[in-house]
């Protein structure tokens, strides 16, 4: 068959079978897949919609304007276990307000901005009170939560500036961030000593907290919540067990800390925008956890110890700690999070024990005075932008198997000498992007060759460097040696490999196009003469030519 009909044939094979089977891809979409919308039922003051159980509703929409209203506990078949996100929302007639027995949940926003609603009492089957659910409601002055509440969200009641007093049920978990923030009439607290949370600013803007006459106002369980001095050298009492959320942020004066053996957990910017500390002391193990922004922006602080008791760095844990020269990051530590270091821009020396996985996005970055790093053999990843822009950064050793996401090293313009002890499986083509004095070292990886090629990177020895030589910068042990192949060896195999691919080469051609041609001009033809006739017969290969002897002729 002609070799054009035959391409064509089988091009139009293909395209057909791609089409039937982008119609089979359509038809089963559209004929598998069913979207179900919810379920809404329209009944008298109410809206409700049917939850995915198929057992319960929640109420949607109120368009009553009742004074005193009573949620109903059932809808047709089904149990009425929610109130909605703002389903009340902005209503300005409701006096009080009676909840049943089967809600268990009230959403964000359900009585935001109820400016009429007085007296409130909230029973124990409600385990959740969401996000700014009655916030700014100016009238509210009576409260109650029974036992069986768990959570109060952020801002639930901020802004009921008529609310006088509070006693919070004894279950209660957690209370969130700014949850009764500015309820500047209520002056009579009573806080659970089980509870485990105890959101920033939760009482911020009440009576009751600037009624604190102590240096240190903690509640529950040992969670200081706010600090009442202005001293600059602060001990910490062996009482306090969780540094709460802004308990010192934004403080001008305090200089030094003393974290007491006592204390366990840091919470989020506990400590954030304090621009005079210098020194935080931590007993090495005793605090397990240190949360998202606790030093952030703490511009003077260039000495705090990390303990050895803590798994991760959070998210901008020190970011723009602008004083900050040294840190170790402690063995136990697997993951340095994102922003957890950017614009330590003092940041010179930089340890990093064994222990550490994962480096996340932007986690150094901005980090301008870095020159050195080693890292350690455990370590599996770094993230994109984890180190750029630090424009200092000279020399980094890699001792494990690891991938590097693009960008990890960009604009890091002074970087001259990348050093692999370990061959690399994955290293993104603008890994060390804008680096361009870089020169990738290596024990006979031919992975690395290929991507200096790739990125027009000097490449000139791609082999184990001799030992670092310190210059006083950053003082640190010698790195380990490592045997293999230099790059003059390296070379020489690829030399050799090249001249046998060329070789086989050589030899297919050889053998596909030359020895058929060949055979076909050897093949002869003799004329025997046979009755009178002449015929042809084929030569047979092992016979001599010499010793041929020609056809008779008469």
């Amino acid at each position: 068959m002609n070799f054009k009909v035959m391409k064509t044939i089988v091009l139009k094979s293909v395209m057909s079978m791609m089409f039937l089977f982008g119609i089979a891809v359509v038809v089963s979409v559209c004929t598998g897949t069913e979207v179900s919308a919810a379920k809404i039922i329209d009944n008298g003051d109410y809206t409700y919609e049917v939850l995915e159980d198929g057992k319960s509703a929640a109420i949607k929409n109120y368009k009553g304007e009742s004074l005193y209203v009573s949620l109903p506990s059932r809808v047709e078949d089904y149990t009425v276990t929610e109130v909605s996100s703002s389903a009340f929302m902005s209503n300005h007639t409701i006096k009080e307000l009676e909840i049943c027995d089967t809600i268990k949940k009230i959403d964000s926003n359900a009585f935001a901005e109820c400016t009429a609603l007085q007296k409130l009492q909230i029973p124990g089957n409600v385990e959740i009170i969401g996000d700014s659910a009655f916030q700014n409601c100016t009238e509210l002055s009576s409260l109650t939560i029974y036992d069986g509440t768990k959570r109060i969200g952020h801002y639930a009641f901020a802004g009921c500036i008529s609310l006088g007093e509070l006693k919070l049920p004894n279950h209660l978990e957690e209370i969130g961030d700014y949850a009764f923030f500015n309820c500047s009439s209520l002056e009579n607290v009573s806080i659970p000593n089980g509870i485990e949370s105890f959101g920033g600013y939760a009482l911020e803007g009440t009576k009751w907290i600037k009624n604190q006459k102590s240096e240190f106002v903690i509640v529950g369980d040992g969670i200081l919540i706010k600090y009442n001095s202005d001293k600059k050298y602060i001990s910490l009492s062996d009482k306090v067990k969780t540094i709460g959320k802004y308990s010192f942020a934004e403080n001008k004066s305090v200089n030094t800390v003393l974290v007491s053996p006592e204390t366990k957990k840091i919470e989020s910017s506990a400590f954030e925008n304090c621009t005079a500390l210098e020194v935080v002391r931590i007993h090495p193990d005793s605090v397990e956890e240190i949360n998202s922004r606790a030093f952030y922006d703490c511009k003077s602080l260039n000495n705090i110890t990390l303990p050895n008791s803590i798994a991760k760095i959070d998210k901008h844990t020190f970011g723009n700690c602008e004083g900050l020269e040294m840190i170790t990051i402690p063995s136990n530590v697997i993951t340095v999070s994102e922003g957890a270091f950017e614009g330590c821009i003092q940041l010179e020396n930089l340890t990093i024990m064994g222990g550490l996985q994962n480096i996340e996005t932007d986690a150094f970055k901005d980090c301008k005075n870095l020159r050195r790093i080693i890292f350690p053999t455990t370590l599996r990843k770094i993230q994109k932008s984890a180190f750029s822009n630090c424009s200092s950064l000279t020399r980094v050793e890699f001792n494990s198997d690891i991938m590097l996401e693009p960008l990890a090293f960009t604009d890091c313009v002074n970087i001259s000498e990348a050093v692999f002890y370990v061959n690399i499986k994955e290293l993104q083509p603008n890994a060390f992007e804008n680096s361009p004095m870089l020169t990738l070292y290596s024990d006979n990886n031919y992975y690395l060759q290929e991507y200096a090629e790739k990125n027009k990177i000097q490449n000139d020895h791609i082999k184990n460097l001799a030992e670092y030589q310190d210059k006083g910068n950053i003082p640190v042990e010698p790195p380990k040696e490592v045997s293999g192949f230099s790059g003059t060896y390296t070379l020489i195999v690829v030399m050799i490999i090249i001249v046998d691919i060329a070789l086989v080469v050589l030899f297919s051609f050889y053998i596909i196009f030359v020895v058929p041609n060949g055979r076909h001009s050897r093949q002869t033809t003799i004329r025997v003469p046979r009755g009178g006739k002449y015929s042809k017969r084929p030569t047979p290969r092992n016979q001599n030519r010499s010793s041929r002897t020609p056809p008779r002729t008469k």
